[in-house]
């Protein structure tokens, strides 16, 4: 993991890295928005990358230090982040025990980081991550109604979107309308 000399200060956003990334034709390639997006995440406060086992197709290396200098690489530009390894459990709506296993693996990693906020563009990550008291910022279209739409406390068009309106609220406790 990286060292942030502000790891100890305030409260951290987890960012999905599949949030960040999209199929490439030969391999995955940062979101236009990606480097930008955590800069401004960064300046906010100290901004963890999940990088679970694989992203976009393509699987990620196994060694810790080999998977974080692949992050960084993809995102294009050195931004103050961490990079921290993390697959969120699939589950099952219908599986309780599927669901407290996310749950707890959710509320592990947002004690590990001492996180407040999740950017993420996983559906499944939205409930067992909110029920593990994370806050959602939710990027990419998403139903009107039913339980995503119950669950995330905000919701982005893009990633830009995403960091816009977690900024607002963050800065003036309200996310602007539409």
């Amino acid at each position: 993991m990286s060292a942030d000399p502000r790891a100890a200060d305030g409260e951290a956003i987890l960012v999905t890295l599949s949030a960040l990334v999209m199929a490439g034709p030969d391999a995955p390639v940062a979101a236009p928005d990606a480097a930008d997006a955590l800069e401004r995440l960064a300046s906010l406060n100290r901004t963890v990358v999940l990088a679970g086992d694989a992203v976009a197709g393509r699987r990620l290396p196994e060694d810790r230090d080999a998977r974080e200098r692949w992050v960084r690489a993809a995102i294009g530009r050195d931004v103050p982040i961490e990079v921290a390894p993390f697959s969120a459990p699939v589950w099952d709506l219908h599986d309780a025990a599927g669901e407290a296993h996310a749950q707890d693996a959710w509320q592990g990693v947002r004690s590990a980081h001492g996180a407040v906020w999740l950017i993420t563009d996983g559906r499944d990550d939205v409930r067992p991550a909110r029920r593990a008291g994370l806050r959602i910022v939710f990027v990419g279209p998403r139903p009107a109604g039913g339980p995503l739409a119950a669950q995330a406390d905000i919701a982005a068009r893009d990633l830009a979107d995403a960091v816009r309106l977690l900024l607002a609220q963050e800065l003036f406790g309200q996310v602007p309308a539409a």
